[in-house]
């Protein structure tokens, strides 16, 4: 029998008024769809047309996003809505995509009840609206101060920024020529990068020996793209003890198993380069190598060692875990980052939403379904050593057959097509991936 506090909750949000405020219209109607078994929601699109409507009657709970897209934020909506008959009573709730350590803390303090980092899932939101909801709810306001790590971000890698501002240039001779420079003063990233031009990858009817070699028959994007998977290995790879060490490994590999997936999915998508794919793919983990590099003793602990039929792999800590131990996950982590170098905003976007699609907008949303979907097959084939079978999607496990039917969806190329040319590339991405670092 249902215990009698959750029928009361349940009927009590029901009965609520809320009112979601974001200037994205996808974010508003995900937020409405993930409510509507439970609630009716209101929607606005902007700080004058939310203040209207608290105007006309104040809601119980509004979810506010922080960057409403205009000169006025979330939190000058929050202290207006206030100000307002029937204000003080408004249970408000932050919502952001961009949380960095202390958020939770810095709205509280700005007079939110309650905080969110997208993406929200159903469940958590649910249980936030329920216990904002209880008549004897009160904020807990009794911490608010900067969570106990302290970030250190490492500078961004000259070579990055070099290889981005070629990538942005549209004088092919000229980025070949940059670009043959920049590894010539770079002897060990340029090592690297002819010895994975020379596997069975990328297929090359003859040895490459030369970078000038390499980057003329590849071209500039592939090749760069090499130069910064090294580079960013290199950046994070100060790790001290065997376990770091090994976690760092593992980190870069699933990566590179990614960004190599993710690069033959988009080859059959036109809005998407395959290079784009590959650099959104290499980069989806950056906040977890801050973690690793920032605060190894409290980020080592929340890995896990499985071990199956003689078999040891490790499994990487929750997005929740990150939360509860360092107030933001490596998806909002490594978003930030990449904004603070000065990254592609379609790249940010993809970082940041990887783990839910939903959330990202445009392109966007595709580059990130992209990276969820080649992360996905990293996960299930990249470096476990199993090799993939002649399965039909229909066969496929559980999360490989959905994010294929996802993309099929967004792209309008059957689900069959992206396995087919997956599994025509399995075992040089495999060979690859589980290569690195060896």
């Amino acid at each position: 029998m249902e215990d009698l506090s959750e029928k009361e909750e349940q009927a009590r949000l029901a009965e609520a008024r809320i009112l979601v405020v974001d200037d994205h219209v996808h974010a508003r109607r995900l937020l409405r769809l993930q409510l509507r078994k439970y609630v009716a929601v209101q929607e606005a699109g902007s700080f004058d047309e939310a203040l209207a409507l608290c105007e006309e009657q104040m809601p119980d709970v509004a979810l506010i996003d922080i960057h409403l897209g205009e000169a006025r934020t979330g939190v000058d909506l929050l202290q207006a809505l206030r100000a307002l008959p029937g204000g003080q009573r408004l249970r408000a709730i932050a919502c952001t995509a961009y949380a960095v350590p202390g958020s939770r803390e810095r709205f509280l303090e700005a007079g939110f009840d309650e905080y969110l980092a997208k993406p929200i899932h159903t469940d958590h939101l649910l249980r936030v609206l329920q216990r904002v909801l209880d008549p004897s709810y009160r904020p807990d306001r009794t911490r608010l101060a900067l969570p106990e790590w302290e970030l250190k971000l490492p500078p961004q890698p000259e070579t990055i920024t070099a290889v981005m501002e070629l990538l942005a240039r549209d004088e092919e001779e000229i980025e070949l020529k940059q670009l043959i420079e920049l590894l010539h003063e770079d002897p060990i990233t340029a090592a690297w990068v002819l010895r994975h031009v020379n596997s069975a990858y990328y297929a090359l009817p003859h040895k490459v020996t030369t970078i000038e070699r390499a980057v003329t028959m590849l071209g500039f994007l592939p090749v760069g793209n090499l130069v910064l998977t090294e580079v960013v290995t290199n950046a994070f790879e100060q790790v001290t003890t065997p376990e770091a060490r090994h976690i760092h490994k593992h980190i870069m590999q699933v990566s590179l198993s990614t960004a190599l997936f993710a690069r033959e999915l988009a080859a059959l998508v036109e809005q998407i380069s395959p290079e784009q794919a590959f650099t959104a793919g290499v980069l989806h983990q950056l906040g977890r190598l801050v973690f690793l590099s920032s605060a190894p003793e409290r980020y080592i602990p929340l890995w896990k060692t499985n071990v199956q039929g003689g078999s040891q792999w490790l499994q990487a800590p929750s997005p929740d875990d990150e939360v509860r131990t360092f107030g933001l996950n490596y998806a909002q982590l490594g978003a930030d980052i990449a904004r603070d170098w000065g990254l592609p905003e379609l790249l940010i976007e993809a970082i940041r939403f990887h783990l839910d699609p939903r959330w990202a907008t445009g392109r966007g949303r595709l580059l990130a379904l992209l990276v969820r979907a080649g992360r996905t097959l990293a996960l299930q084939f990249g470096c476990s050593g199993e090799v993939l079978a002649q399965l039909s999607p229909e066969e496929l496990p559980p999360p490989v057959r959905g994010v294929l039917r996802e993309l099929a969806e967004a792209t309008h190329v059957s689900a069959q097509r992206f396995w087919r040319h997956v599994l025509s590339r399995s075992r040089a991405i495999q060979e690859l991936a589980c290569s690195y670092r060896q």
